[in-house]
């Protein structure tokens, strides 16, 4: 699989997803934290770069604990993972020493454009907004919401 089509590939997933996330922005500003200064928006890979990722919202502010917990059911946008022994939602199985790109980065790429739109559909937190990559080659922040 190239890099063009396994983008193609986490678009599409990720926008089958859109909605239930957009929901998920709508539940934190009904609970928000008024503490809260900003947000950061992870998108969390494997280190294996085995095409397992989540995207979660953390709040940022004088007690991370606190601002946290208060929005704790609603803040996992995306998440793949393995139930009854399969990747759900379903994704392709690639190994990361036969492809010529970086899954991880790709993965952080597709997200990043993902979470711009998902702060557009939602109308985002009204604080600054940030996201970043775990096991990617950038690791700055990147400021989506002002």
């Amino acid at each position: 699989m190239t890099a063009t089509e396994y983008r193609e590939v986490l678009k599409d997933t990720l926008k089958i997803h859109t909605q239930s996330a957009v929901d998920m922005i709508f539940k934190i500003k009904t609970n928000f934290p008024e503490k809260a200064k900003s947000v950061d928006v992870g998108i969390h890979s494997n280190q294996d770069q085995d095409r397992m990722f989540s995207v979660m919202v953390h709040l940022c502010g004088t007690d991370l604990y606190a601002l946290n917990k208060a929005i704790a059911d609603y803040r996992l946008l995306f998440d793949i993972k393995f139930i009854g022994g399969k990747l759900q939602p379903n994704t392709p199985i690639l190994d990361p020493d036969e492809v010529s790109f970086s899954i991880n980065d790709l993965i952080v790429e597709v997200g990043i454009d993902w979470i711009n739109t998902l702060w557009d559909l939602s109308g985002g937190l009204k604080i600054p907004g940030y996201v970043f990559g775990d096991e990617c080659f950038s690791r700055d922040l990147i400021q989506f919401s002002k």
